[in-house]
């Protein structure tokens, strides 16, 4: 079981959120010790030594967000620009081994995980994320030329 804050400002389409609203959650989630990830015996030491700042503001933070749905891909919109996460930035970053996987607080989660870019100031906090889910209905197949 995992908790987390959950910021929503009015105006957001559904199925969307807005990296302002991410970025308020990662420094609730820090500053409450909502975060779950390592061992029962050392966490007490982890909350106590959490930098929001540090882990909200800056690329190597670890701080994941969870979608509804499992993910095939997040895409980021700002004005006209756009972005697709990289991989690295979905599934817990594929960093998780079967030692570390217990500790982490995305254990059954894990293909709903993703990391967004609070860090990158160049996308403004009215960026959306729009989530691709694994099970979207899939597009049907062309017909084979003849």
């Amino acid at each position: 079981m995992t908790w987390r804050a959950d910021v929503r400002s009015a105006g957001v389409p559904a199925g969307m959120r807005r990296l302002g609203d991410l970025r308020l959650e990662c420094l609730v989630g820090v500053e409450a010790g909502l975060v779950s990830n390592a061992t029962p015996l050392f966490a007490w030491l982890q909350d106590m030594l959490a930098d929001p700042d540090k882990i909200c503001a800056s690329p190597d933070g670890n701080y994941l967000f969870f979608a509804e749905r499992p993910l095939f891909g997040v895409t980021l919109q700002a004005g006209a620009r756009r972005a697709a996460l990289p991989f690295r930035m979905l599934y817990a970053g594929g960093t998780q081994t079967p030692a570390t996987l217990p500790y982490c607080d995305c254990q059954v989660l894990l293909d709903r995980t993703y990391y967004a870019p609070l860090w990158d100031r160049s996308w403004p906090d009215d960026t959306l994320l729009s989530f691709e889910a694994m099970d979207d209905d899939a597009q049907p197949a062309m017909e084979p030329a003849p």
